[in-house]
């Protein structure tokens, strides 16, 4: 229904498999049945899905939608391109629809309130990388790559009707995010309760077989095939993947900027990694990297017994994720890294020591200190990232409101000011 456009090739590739021909049926099966449940939550009918992807010769249209609400892409996000992966090397064709036109609109189906449209300046800004944080995981050779403003910005008052058609009231009103703020007496915009079905359309105009998302994303996908079916067209299948979590205990999320970034240093990912939470090892374990299913299940079981090596688990799980993004050899140095500034304190010219008072630190002094240290130009510059929510301690930033931060029982942690930098402080009690 539509004119592909693409970025990287000239013409549509057939993907090619990248298991092997010689590979037997049950390795084949084995490879499908990983994919229908590692990070899985729901597959809308899995048995119809796995009958696919054992069809010899069937290609697959596996779809995730992106609306651009930042610059960068987390390991959340990156968890569902290595699902993608996961396709992509059974020989089907992923198609990535950067969402220019949804997001003028914002989707708030996570959100306990109206998310603000993003502008087309904005949308311009926050997709001009993508492609090569993508490349970090996919084969962006064979990737289509395609932008519904295309199609939704011209969309007639026919197609309009037909979409509205697809969705009742009652369906709109009775979400939950929805429901809790019309009972608060909060507003909610006909564009917000419309959103699910432009993203339905999507599915239509790209011909979708299979649609990814995360479990927020639950009813749109649903409408997905409501509207399909609309069209006279098969229903897609879909798959909702677990979300991760983020240092701060919430999901992980580009608005709220609690993230492990795929495009940060190798040391950052690793060091953040290693300060994650023990309980969220199985899913990180599970979902963020493609460690074997065998070792995943022992250490979970591990996890449960209270046998488990949390740090020597933690170091696999940071190394695994580093090495998925960046390579061997960076997560070796990553490794290394750590293991001489975090875990024996050592000093090479990104730690700096100094005397403080024990218990909480006020941001006030802590400005002062990295002003003091020369790892900032000026208390101004300082302030004006954290007005701009980017000056994060331990991958959280913080909100401009914040008058003091609690100190890691071992007394350090990690200062990012804005997308790069890192300094590990080492904090001596007087």
């Amino acid at each position: 229904m539509y004119n592909f456009r693409y970025t990287m090739t000239g013409e549509r590739v057939k993907p090619e498999a990248m298991i092997p021909e010689t590979a037997s049926r049950k390795e084949i099966e084995s490879r499908v049945d990983e994919l229908l449940t590692r990070g899985v939550v729901e597959v809308a009918d899995k048995e119809h899905l796995r009958a696919r992807l054992l069809e010899e010769g069937t290609v697959l249209r596996v779809k995730l939608g992106i609306d651009p609400t930042g610059s960068r892409l987390h390991v959340g996000r990156g968890s569902t391109l290595l699902k993608l992966k996961e396709f992509q090397d059974l020989g089907h064709q992923i198609v990535i629809i950067i969402g220019d036109g949804t997001a003028q609109v914002g989707d708030s189906s996570d959100k306990t309130g109206a998310r603000k449209g993003l502008t087309p300046k904005q949308i311009a800004d926050n997709i001009k990388d993508y492609m090569q944080q993508f490349a970090r995981i996919l084969d962006v050779s064979k990737l289509e790559l395609v932008h519904n403003a295309d199609w939704l910005e011209n969309i007639s008052l026919d197609t309009l009707l037909r979409l509205a058609s697809c969705q009742t009231m009652q369906e709109a009103v009775g979400r939950k995010n929805f429901s809790d703020r019309i009972s608060r007496g909060d507003s909610v915009s006909f564009a917000e309760a419309f959103y699910p079905l432009l993203q339905a359309y999507d599915s239509v105009m790209i011909n979708a077989d299979v649609e990814l998302g995360g479990t927020d994303q639950t009813y749109n996908l649903t409408k997905g095939r409501d509207v399909q079916e609309a069209y006279g067209m098969p229903p897609q299948d879909y798959m909702t993947t677990q979300l991760l979590i983020g240092p701060d205990g919430e999901k992980m999320s580009t608005s709220i900027g609690n993230c492990i970034w795929i495009d940060d240093t190798p040391e950052i990912k690793y060091v953040q990694l290693m300060k994650i939470a023990d309980s969220l090892i199985p899913t990180y374990l599970e979902c963020a990297t493609r460690l074997p299913m065998d070792f995943v299940g022992r250490s979970i079981q591990e996890l449960h017994d209270g046998t488990a090596d949390i740090v020597a688990l933690k170091k696999v799980l940071a190394h695994e994720v580093v090495r998925l993004y960046d390579g061997n050899e960076a997560a070796d140095n990553a490794a290394t890294y750590f293991q001489s500034t975090v875990q024996r304190m050592e000093t090479p010219e990104s730690v700096l020591r100094s005397k403080l008072e024990p218990g909480d630190i006020s941001i006030k002094a802590l400005v002062s200190l990295l002003v003091e240290k020369n790892l900032a130009r000026s208390k101004a510059d300082v302030r004006r990232l954290i007005e701009q929510h980017g000056f994060y301690v331990d991958g959280i930033p913080i909100d401009p409101k914040t008058a003091h931060i609690k100190l890691a029982e071992n007394g350090s942690f990690v200062i990012r000011l804005g997308k790069r930098s890192l300094n590990m402080l080492a904090i001596e009690a007087e």
